[in-house]
This record gives C-alpha cells, structure tokens and sequence, in this order.
C-alpha cells in the first residue's frame, strides 16, 4: 500500500477532519481512512484496513440546516447509518452515490474521494 493523497473536509469554513486514500501497488484498489480533527491518534492499522471489492469511496453527509455530520461510506454499499444529525436509518448509496434512506431523509448527500484528491471539500 501506498499514499495517495488526502482531502480536507470543511465545513462552515473549518476544517473539520481529513480523508486519506491508500493505493495497492499490485491490484490498484484503494482504501480511506478518516482522521477527525481533535482525535487523539492515528488508527492503530492506518492504511492497512481490508480494501472495497466493487464500490468507490466517498463521504456521505447528513445536514439537516443546523447540524452537519460527516464519515467515509462505500458506493454500491447499504446500512443502518448512525449519525448524530439523524438518529439511525437506513442509508444505500448507488453507484452514481445516489443516496437512499429508509426515513425519507432527504439532507443526506455523498461526495466522490476519488477525482478530489489534495484539495478542499466544502460542504
């Protein structure tokens, strides 16, 4: 595995947290992590976490207008999504990252990691 690149969250102009993508150098697949601003460390297996099989990486967000919640999520993937801005539902992403939820809510929304690597993200 190798770095790929990074991805600054920012959210009502700060920056929130930052994704890292990882890269195999055999098979070209990808893995990302999210590190939040304020935790304590690194994951202990940074980089190393088993690799998605058919989805791409992004991250989904739930804003209902006051509050806003972010973490990485796999296209082509669904399950129970718990968040602090929606208290648990059913979330599927397409592999469009179209998003779909059980409660109808419509404030959630995912972002491609890939094609955004090295940059800013505001949401």
């Amino acid at each position: 595995m190798v770095y790929s690149g990074a991805l600054n969250v920012v959210i009502k102009g700060e920056v929130t947290g930052t994704v890292d993508v990882w890269k195999c150098r055999h098979c070209g697949k990808t893995y990302a992590d999210s590190r939040l601003v304020g935790e304590p460390k690194l994951p202990d297996k940074v980089g190393m976490n088993s690799i998605i099989e058919s989805g791409r990486w992004g991250i989904l967000v739930c804003d209902n207008g006051k509050d806003i919640n972010w973490h990485m999520a796999e296209s082509g993937t669904s399950g129970i999504h718990t968040c602090t801005v929606f208290n648990g539902c059913e979330v599927s992403v397409d592999d469009k990252g179209n998003v779909n939820c059980s409660k109808n809510h419509r404030e959630h929304r995912f972002y491609f990691v890939e094609g955004n690597l090295n940059r800013n993200m505001v949401i």
